[in-house]
């Protein structure tokens, strides 16, 4: 396993080393001959038969002064690969104490890392405006915004006064609404109101005010404001929605197709005497 990809448990050990030395850097003993290092090599370290790799070098490196190992100076260079091997020790222990098979955070800090990974490939990828314009033009009921009406609910204890109300139509403006100001897609009125009520609502003609509805809790006149019909937004007006909507598939499909490839690759035994009901196919 590489010293970088490991449990949070671990590699934030070593992160912790790093941080510490910080853009100050200092050699830390000299028991360790780093003289052949070079950025030229691309195994630099082998602890106990496992590499440190420039690849690793650069990044801690990155990590550290925001800059690529080949401008670093000897003892920065020596520095950062001593704290690798210090982290490579560390998670070496932990792979000989079993840890990482059966500690829950850490088993699922190494799925989430590799869920990380394949999804970053998926996002490493340039998306090209084609792309997502065929997208839209395939999933545009995504980005449809649904039929909105603009609604006031007069609630009244009793039917007198709700049919007084009707018949003499200036008092309904001193009658407060139940329903917030703004037009509302259909789902958010049947939360408010039931599906009673928001059917006769949609059956009433902009301006129109229903007749009183009895109803459990009281009686309601609706009147309907207006009516914003369905409509799909230009590309263009949506286009930051169609991308995060593009990303968000394009990584559960990654991670969708790794796993089935990991599924077709693994043997799976399933031990029928401990009355297993559903498992992994």
């Amino acid at each position: 396993m590489s010293a970088l990809l490991t449990p949070t448990g671990y590699i934030n050990v070593g992160r912790s080393f790093l941080a510490l030395a910080g853009l100050t850097i200092a050699l830390m003993g000299s028991s360790l001959n780093f003289d052949s290092l070079t950025v030229g090599s691309n195994e630099l370290v082998l602890v106990n038969q496992r590499p440190i790799s420039l690849k690793q070098l650069n990044f801690a490196a990155q990590r550290l002064t925001g800059a690529s190992a080949d401008t670093l100076d000897h003892e920065q260079k020596h520095t950062i690969v001593k704290l690798l091997i210090d982290e490579e020790l560390l998670i070496q222990r932990a792979e000989s104490l079993g840890i990482a098979s059966v500690d829950p955070g850490i088993r699922k800090a190494l799925a989430r890392t590799v869920i990380n990974q394949t999804t970053q490939e998926f996002l490493d990828n340039p998306i090209s405006e084609q792309q997502l314009q065929n997208f839209y033009l395939s999933h545009q009921s995504l980005f449809t915004q649904p039929l909105r009406i603009k609604l006031k609910a007069y609630k009244f204890d009793r039917l007198a006064k709700a049919s007084q109300a009707f018949e003499f139509d200036p008092q309904l403006a001193n009658q407060p609404s139940v329903l917030p100001s703004s037009a509302l897609p259909v789902h958010m009125v049947r939360r408010y109101l039931g599906n009673k009520l928001t059917n006769i609502a949609l059956n009433l003609e902009a301006g129109q005010t229903s007749s009183p509805i009895s109803q459990p809790d009281g009686v309601y006149l609706l009147t309907l404001i207006d009516r914003h019909p369905e409509q799909t937004p230009p590309f263009t007006q949506v286009r930051s929605q169609i991308e995060a909507e593009y990303k968000r598939r394009g990584r559960d499909t990654a991670l969708q197709l790794k796993l089935a490839t990991l599924r077709r690759q693994a043997v799976i035994e399933i031990n029928h005497e401990q009355h297993v009901k559903t498992y992994y196919e």
